[in-house]
C-alpha cells in the first residue's frame, strides 16, 4: 500500500509517520470490507519511507507479509459442548451383537449438549480452535461423519487445554502437550459445508469450539 504524509518540512511529515514506525516488524491485522463480508488477514508489517519531499509530501510504502494465505471472517462462530451424564458422555445406538455398526448414531447424552454442528460459509477449509477446561479425565472429540477422533489422555483441569486444529497441537498454559494425544484426526470444516463434532468425556467442564468463515 502506497501513501504520503504532509508537513511544512520533511521532519514534520516524518513525525506524523511515527505510529507506522511503531508497528514495523510487528504482527498486524488488515480488514477488508467488500460490501458483502468483512474479512481480515494477519501478517508482519514493514514500512519504507521515500528519501525526498515533493510538494510538502513524504511518500511511504507499507508491505504486510502474511504467512497464512487465508482470510478470515471478522466475527467468530462459537459452540459449546459439555460431557454427558454417566460414564462415557455419549449414548451409542446402532450396536449389534458383534459391536458397533457403521454409521454410528450419537444420542443426546442425557439433558446436556455434547454434540455441535459447525458451519463454514467461506471458500476455503476452516480449522477450529477447541478449548477445554474443568475437571475431566481426558476427552475425545469425534467427527460424526468420518469417525475421525482427537483423543487427549491427560487430565483436563481449570487451566485450559487448547487444541489447535490448524497447527495440530495441544497446549496447556503455553506448554506443548501434544505428546498426550493418542489420536490426531483433527477436525476441519469444509468450504460451504458443515462438520458435526461429538464430545466424549468423564467429569465436568466445558469445551468451547471457535471457528471463522475462511476464504482464499
Amino acid at each position: 500500500m502506497d501513501g504520503y504524509a504532509l508537513g511544512r518540512t520533511r521532519a514534520e511529515a516524518l513525525s506524523s509517520l511515527a505510529p507506522l514506525g511503531a508497528m514495523a516488524h510487528r504482527l498486524v491485522s488488515i480488514a477488508v470490507d467488500d460490501g458483502v463480508a468483512e474479512t481480515y488477514a494477519t501478517g508482519a508489517l514493514t514500512a519504507e519511507v521515500g528519501k525526498g519531499v515533493r510538494g510538502g509530501a513524504v511518500t511511504f510504502t507499507l508491505t504486510v507479509v502474511c504467512p497464512d494465505p487465508r482470510r478470515y471472517g471478522s466475527v467468530p462462530h462459537r459452540a459449546y459442548v459439555v460431557p454427558g451424564t454417566g460414564g462415557g458422555g455419549l449414548e451409542w445406538s446402532g450396536s449389534g451383537a458383534h459391536g458397533l455398526e457403521w454409521p454410528l448414531s450419537y444420542g443426546g447424552g442425557g439433558t446436556v449438549a455434547n454434540v455441535a454442528t459447525l458451519r463454514n460459509d467461506g471458500t476455503s477449509v476452516a480449522y477450529p480452535i477447541i478449548t477445554a477446561s474443568g475437571d475431566m479425565d481426558g476427552l475425545v472429540i469425534t467427527d460424526t461423519a468420518t469417525g475421525g477422533q482427537v483423543s487427549y489422555s491427560e487430565h483436563v483441569g481449570w487451566t485450559p487445554l487448547v487444541l489447535d486444529c490448524l497447527g495440530r497441537t495441544a497446549t496447556v498454559a503455553g506448554v506443548d502437550m501434544s505428546r498426550a494425544l493418542s489420536r490426531r484426526d483433527f477436525p476441519s470444516v469444509p468450504a460451504g459445508g458443515s462438520t458435526t463434532l461429538a464430545l466424549t468425556g468423564t467429569g465436568t467442564g466445558t469445551v468451547a469450539v471457535e471457528w471463522r468463515d475462511t476464504y482464499i
